[in-house]
């Protein structure tokens, strides 16, 4: 594993992640997420023959994120989370369906997830 060190610059950090990561796997794919809700980023890694494997990051995250669930009358439910940084909070969120209503949540609290319907 490698931390990008910016500028074109990486370092290896296998040794400082934990023995889960040093097991050689022929690995085809992976995917990146908040997997258990506290705002950084876990990792999913599928395995040739084999199971997939989950990486959590339990390193804590100084970071802050705000969830909606979209709930669209005429469309599939999508979920979309928004990084924050170091910001608490958001004054307000405009979503715009694919039927051209708009949604606007506003003053959310950051680290939770809304719920949020629409004709969508």
């Amino acid at each position: 594993m490698f931390r990008n060190e910016a500028e074109g610059r990486f370092r290896q950090v296998t040794d400082d992640v934990g023995d889960d990561l040093k097991t050689p796997a022929v690995a085809r794919g992976s995917a990146f997420g908040d997997i258990d809700n506290d705002g950084d980023l876990d990792l999913v890694l599928t395995t040739s023959g084999g199971p997939a494997r989950l990486f959590r990051n339990n390193g804590g995250s100084k970071n802050h994120w705000i969830g909606f669930r979209l709930r669209g009358v005429d469309s599939n439910p999508e979920a979309v989370v928004v990084g924050l940084g170091t910001a608490t909070s958001i004054d307000q969120v405009d979503i715009e369906w694919p039927s051209g209503t708009k949604s606007t949540p506003r003053s959310t609290g950051s680290n939770v997830s809304w719920n949020v319907s629409g004709v969508g």
